[in-house]
């Protein structure tokens, strides 16, 4: 019989987590009490992708591996151009 280890949390501090999708190896949420979307690993490493200035209500990714972010604020947007507008 194979044995399972307890589980571990892979990051706390969240103010409201949501929309959690597994992607290229690493846990990918909106955060929408930050209005953040992260990326974690399976050691805990986390990074914010994107602050949204609104609830970053659902996340996806384009075949190309663009990551597409919906908000209320925005409509739909790329990673990479929120984070220009920083």
């Amino acid at each position: 019989m194979r044995s399972v280890s307890e589980p571990q949390p892979l990051l706390t501090g969240l103010a409201f987590g949501e929309s959690p999708r597994w992607h290229e190896g690493r846990l990918w949420l909106a955060d929408w009490g930050a209005q953040e979307v992260l990326a974690v690993d399976l050691d805990g490493r986390s990074e914010i992708v994107a602050r949204v200035r609104s609830f970053p209500f659902c996340i996806d990714w384009l075949p190309d591996g663009r990551l597409l972010i919906v908000s209320r604020a925005i409509g739909v947007s790329s990673a990479e151009n929120l984070m220009a507008r920083s």
